[in-house]
């Protein structure tokens, strides 16, 4: 947005240096703000049109933006017979500085790996507030992980092709580490899973 008015008014600017350019010069000034004019409004068309992967960071309370993922992700839990419990320890309000989007897709693919192992279980998300950051827990008692999978998590996967699958922690992991933040993980066959996510506070990071 604030790109799109800075663009504006650069185009604005030089249609007025054109008009001036026009009384006071001849056809040779006014070729070089029409070339002006064409690289604006060029890169007007490019900003618009082309999509770009930059993510628009914010701050976000986390409570509030805890609160709406488990409210989108009700309908999922009893699906899968999930019960999701929910706890804070916040007293006041606590901000970090990250996009909105890719923080709910980071903690939903969380959620939902102890959705797919779990099985008419429940799973615990818990949220605490540390020196200099937040820590987000969740908990499954799901199937567990195996030393082999624990070493694996957050890495790509090469396939038979060549090619390089993502899986969604791996994305959570990526998402996360954009935010500043880290992820922490222990398992233990036949018990669960433990995601630790810890990210800075916004009064904490170094704009």
């Amino acid at each position: 947005m604030t790109g799109n008015i800075y663009l504006r008014i650069g185009v604005s600017l030089s249609i007025l240096t054109l008009i001036y350019r026009l009384i006071i010069g001849g056809i040779g000034v006014y070729l070089v703000a029409s070339v002006s004019i064409f690289i604006s409004m060029f890169y007007f068309l490019l900003k618009k049109f082309i999509p770009t992967n930059k993510s628009e960071h914010s701050l976000l309370d986390v409570n509030e933006e805890l609160n709406f993922l488990i409210a989108s992700l009700y309908s999922f839990a009893k699906n899968y017979n999930i019960e999701i419990n929910y706890f804070s320890t916040l007293e006041n309000q606590v901000f970090i500085k990250a996009d909105k989007n890719n923080f709910q897709k980071a903690l939903t693919n969380l959620v939902k790996n102890g959705f797919e192992s779990s099985q008419k279980g429940s799973i615990e998300i818990a949220v605490h507030e540390m020196l200099s950051s937040i820590l987000i827990v969740i908990e499954d008692n799901g199937k567990g992980l195996t030393k082999d999978q624990l070493k694996l998590l957050g890495k790509p996967i090469h396939t038979t092709k060549n090619n390089v699958e993502e899986p969604d922690i791996a994305v959570s992991y990526n998402l996360i580490g954009s935010m500043s933040g880290k992820i922490e993980v222990a398992s233990e066959l036949g018990r669960g899973t433990i995601f630790s996510v810890i990210i800075p506070k916004a009064a904490e990071l170094k704009v």
